[in-house]
């Protein structure tokens, strides 16, 4: 894979979304669409296959365009107000795929309760028949379990169930 740029300015979705058979529009264009809650155009950012896989901070991997789907849907209307931007990152492009692997922040409205918020991430995506890229792969992480449990709480409401992270030894796994 080569590196098609390291660090260039953060992407917030917020940018003029140009051609989109060149990475830095399609990431736009998924930022745009997250932002902006707007399911139309996460349908048009996403391969919809099976093989379309997210793996989200909170919750259970998911798998195929139906199921991811589903949970847009209902994320993008239900969500708390959020805007996130993705930066210090680097692209690598190896023939129709390319990976963007960087840092998400996002930050709530100054009057809600929505916590800054500072992620690992990983997006692939994977060039489609017509020279455009499409989202393949998403996954976001937090490295601060505080963080975690602190925006399951705010993102699932209070009646939500304390999260608890399931580090368990090898040795405890295999006795």
């Amino acid at each position: 894979m080569t590196p098609a740029n390291s660090s260039p300015s953060p992407i917030t979705g917020r940018e003029p979304i140009g051609d989109l058979r060149e990475p830095i529009h399609a990431l736009s264009q998924f930022y745009r669409a997250f932002n902006e809650r707007d399911l139309a155009m996460m349908e048009e950012v996403w391969e919809h296959s099976r093989e379309v896989s997210a793996i989200p901070p909170i919750g259970v991997p998911r798998f195929g365009w139906r199921m991811l789907r589903a949970n847009y849907e209902k994320g993008l209307q239900n969500a708390r107000p959020l805007r996130t931007e993705f930066f210090d990152y680097v692209i690598q492009t190896s023939g129709d795929l390319f990976v963007a692997i960087g840092r998400e922040r996002g930050q709530g409205p100054a009057e809600s309760s929505v916590p800054a918020l500072d992620a690992r991430t990983t997006n692939i995506f994977r060039r489609g028949p017509d020279g455009r890229w499409k989202l393949l792969h998403h996954h976001v992480s937090f490295g601060d379990p505080h963080q975690l449990a602190e925006v399951s709480r705010v993102l699932q409401g209070p009646e939500a169930p304390p999260h608890r992270a399931s580090h368990r030894s090898r040795s405890a796994r295999s006795g």
